[in-house]
């Protein structure tokens, strides 16, 4: 397998340096005027784009092999005049400069915790009792963890000691009815930056997929939903219901926990939709937040859209969000506008075609980006998630 590879050739301390092919700069003007005309559509990406403007017709061809895309001098300034780039291998442990990250649940086995020790690039597996864990965040020496379970298993959150490896499960029902597939999670700490939170708050999604992965014959009984769980109390609310975002997926906060941000991905199962159609009840969109005193979510509103879907989200220092799409990892700015992508294209080998951006981590001045059994390292010009900077 080409991930067991990829691990042991990293624990050797040996990392594969990508051959970047530099980044290409689209005037932001273009994403939104296009003339004298233009034929696209949603099952595409923008550099697919066709066009009888042969100023941006040279751009968008250029683009397609360029591993940047810039549509702002503020991603160009923050990938700075000669990004990095090297195959590695998610969330960032600050104090032991580590990144955790799972394997693919797509490989047909059960997911795997490793960590990257971001100084010498050696990869160590992290062994617990969790079955098929996911997604990962970092807080006060945890790392709390969604799992998503098997057909003998039910599906939580959970929090593992960095250092111990100590797993400890903090919750796997709601008044004795499972989860359906918690997907990703994140901690919103008490008083962090003068957020006026009460109490610390976990946060996580629950949605289908996760669920027609590892138990396709389950009977599912809870409705997705974005839940909050209280370490103080041990209170479980769902805080976020299906009517207001179809399929939750990604979630994240803002550097000063003031902000909820979430990523929607139709739950719908495959072959009953294709993305753009007319009986898509989602939006592919993603969703901010405020945060109350309370820790309730409120204030809803769109931040942006997807051209595909989201599958992975994350914020750093500048509140800018990043997710993986289907034609990479994209960077909007606290505004909501896309400033940048890095391509999925060049990013991927022809052999793996078809694999999307699954989840990307911030680790100072290093973006991680993982996509199913691959991994980059990609070093850039600003530190983008300063230690502590996420109420660690």
């Amino acid at each position: 397998m080409y991930l067991t590879v990829l691990f042991q050739c990293l624990a050797a301390g040996v990392a594969t340096a990508l051959t970047l092919n530099g980044t290409v700069s689209i005037p932001m003007n273009y994403t939104h005027l296009i003339t004298p005309n233009y034929t696209s559509n949603a099952s595409t990406y923008f550099i697919d784009t066709k066009t009888n403007n042969n100023g941006l017709a040279d751009l968008l061809k250029e683009a397609q092999n360029a591993t940047f895309i810039s549509y702002s001098s503020e991603f160009t300034d923050m990938l700075g005049p000669s990004p990095k780039a090297r195959v590695q291998g998610a969330t960032y442990d600050w104090r032991g400069n580590q990144v955790w990250f799972t394997s693919s649940i797509l490989d047909d086995k059960p997911t795997t915790i490793y960590r990257l020790n971001l100084t010498d690039n050696s990869i160590h597996q992290v062994k617990t009792n969790l079955v098929n864990p996911n997604g990962a965040y970092y807080f006060d020496g945890f790392v709390y963890l969604v799992y998503f379970g098997n057909v003998s298993v039910q599906p939580g959150i959970a929090r593992v000691n960095a250092v111990t490896y100590e797993a400890e499960i903090l919750a796997n029902s709601w008044f004795g009815l499972p989860f359906n597939g918690p997907d990703d999670i994140t901690v919103v700490p008490a008083n962090h930056d003068g957020n006026g939170l009460d109490t610390t708050q976990v946060y996580f999604t629950d949605n289908l997929y996760g669920g027609l992965v590892d138990r396709p014959d389950s009977d599912y009984q809870l409705p997705d939903a974005v839940w909050r769980y209280t370490p103080s109390t041990g209170a479980l609310v769902a805080v976020i219901p299906r009517s207001d975002i179809v399929g939750s997926n990604g979630v994240q906060v803002n550097a000063n926990g003031t902000k909820l941000y979430v990523g929607e991905y139709d739950s719908l199962p495959a072959g009953e939709l294709e993305i753009g159609s007319k009986n898509m009840p989602g939006s592919m969109g993603i969703y901010e937040y405020d945060l109350d005193s309370r820790g309730f979510p409120i204030n809803k509103r769109m931040f942006g859209l997807a051209r595909t879907f989201t599958d992975g989200l994350k914020v750093d220092d500048y509140g800018r969000v990043w997710t993986g799409e289907g034609e990479g990892v994209v960077v909007r700015n606290s505004q909501g506008a896309v400033i940048g992508l890095f391509n999925h294209d060049t990013l991927m080998s022809q052999k793996m075609q078809g694999t999307s951006v699954a989840q990307v981590a911030l680790a100072g001045n290093s973006a991680i980006i993982l996509a199913s059994t691959r991994l980059w390292r990609i070093d850039l010009a600003q530190t983008i998630a300063s230690p502590g900077a996420f109420g660690n």
